[in-house]
């Protein structure tokens, strides 16, 4: 199911996808593990279900999202945003200049964040397992259940799968300096945030994922509770 695969709830999947096929968006800036190199994010805009589902799960590395806003500024249509905290405060400058990019966007969509890691973080990891970067096909951060694990799958068809608590104490010597001095955690700038439901009654009892949301306008409260009326 999508809420198995997905890092927490899969809610921010579940949403762009009603909004996708409602026609309330033409597409999304999501961002995947690039195919070329399983260890570069690659932002881009997704215009299918399952171009929307390869985009599923976090991605504990540096993303540069805004490389694929050029796309939304040069492409008619309406788009949703999702992106951390700091992609979204950077989102709101480029559309204080760039009025266009304003007009296009009607859903800026935010990931929780505390901390993120350097790419060394990754190769650590690697390091640990005894596994060399060419040997890996594809690298999953989280999903399989919640809390989730890593999985890596390597050209040989062999796969490692490391659960989230391991994996993070290797993480966490490669944490971004300025990740550090944050003071936006919910992403205050964005429509919707969408995040681990990190609440101890559900971390007992739940083991698919569970999504927390916060609506901080009133077109993201109508997209919530119109796919909340059609699940039910």
């Amino acid at each position: 199911s999508m809420r198995y695969h997905c890092s927490s709830g899969g809610l921010v999947s579940a949403l762009l996808i009603f909004a996708l096929e409602g026609g309330l968006i033409d597409g999304a800036l999501v961002t995947r593990m690039s195919r070329d190199n399983p260890f570069r994010p690659e932002p881009f805009l997704a215009r299918t279900r399952d171009e929307i589902l390869s985009a599923a799960g976090s991605k504990y590395c540096p993303v540069a999202a805004g490389s694929a806003l050029a796309e939304v500024l040069h492409t008619e249509g309406r788009y949703a945003v999702v992106g951390l905290p700091c992609h979204i405060q950077g989102l709101r400058k480029a559309e204080h200049s760039q009025p266009r990019l304003r007009e296009r966007i009607v859903y800026r969509i935010s990931i929780p964040c505390s901390l993120n890691y350097s790419f060394r973080g990754t190769e650590r990891i690697l390091k640990m397992l005894g596994i060399r970067p060419d040997q890996v096909e594809t690298l999953e951060y989280r999903g399989r259940g919640w809390p989730g694990s890593m999985s890596i799958r390597l050209k040989s068809g062999i796969e490692q799968i490391i659960p989230l608590a391991e994996y993070f104490q290797e993480l966490r010597p490669h944490s971004l300096r300025r990740c550090t001095l944050c003071s936006d955690m919910l992403g205050e700038l964005s429509d919707l945030t969408c995040g681990d439901a990190w609440i101890p009654d559900v971390m007992r009892t739940d083991k698919v994922g569970s999504s927390f949301v916060v609506t901080r306008t009133a077109d993201a409260e109508q997209l919530i509770e119109a796919a909340a009326s059609k699940e039910a």
